[in-house]
């Protein structure tokens, strides 16, 4: 367990990453923009390898594009409420071509321009606010828009990744150090 010093110290070291310097810096496929992943001493190294694991798996083998990895981020920092998460993968997902309200409506859950990857977002947010479970109606839905059964296991990967690195932001109470993302429109 940490403790009140140890967690002060890994949330003053920005946690989870690599500290970018004028621009953006690539782990394992995944590119970070801000100035918010640092790794330092203070983060144990078990913490970087494994990160680093998940990416380089996902980088390797996955078959989504940067809008589609940044869809699921926004959407999984959203319901995990985490908000470097939002503020981070906002500034991706413009990078990928994403608008402003665009990447408000997905972390909102309510993707209206792309019925197929909002079908998607569902899944994943579904996901993770339920714990891994997802909806026969649910799955069924992102089938019918066009997802194959191996895409749908895809997403649990770009899942995982996302719960690691908002859980971890929690856990060390990083503090957001870039701008934070729009907020939500009332539904």
């Amino acid at each position: 367990m940490l403790g009140l010093d140890d967690r002060e110290q890994l949330s003053e070291s920005s946690v989870l990453g690599w500290r970018i310097q004028n621009g953006a810096a690539n782990a394992g496929g995944y590119q970070f923009t801000g100035s918010g992943w640092a790794i330092e001493r203070k983060v144990q190294p078990v913490v970087l390898a494994v990160y680093a694991g998940m990416a380089r798996a996902i980088a390797e083998h996955g078959s989504f594009d940067e809008r589609t990895r940044e869809a699921i981020a926004l959407a999984v920092g959203n319901v995990d409420g985490c908000d470097y998460c939002q503020a981070a993968h906002t500034l991706s997902a413009t990078k990928a071509g994403f608008d402003s309200a665009q990447t408000v409506a997905i972390r909102a859950g309510r993707v209206d321009f792309d019925n197929k990857l909002a079908a998607l977002v569902t899944v994943v947010r579904e996901a993770a606010g339920e714990v891994g479970d997802v909806s026969d109606a649910t799955w069924e839905n992102a089938v019918e828009a066009g997802w194959t059964a191996q895409q749908l296991s895809e997403a649990f990967a770009h899942l995982a990744v996302n719960l690691f690195t908002n859980y971890f932001n929690h856990y060390a109470r990083t503090e957001l150090d870039l701008p934070a993302a729009p907020p939500l429109e009332p539904s």
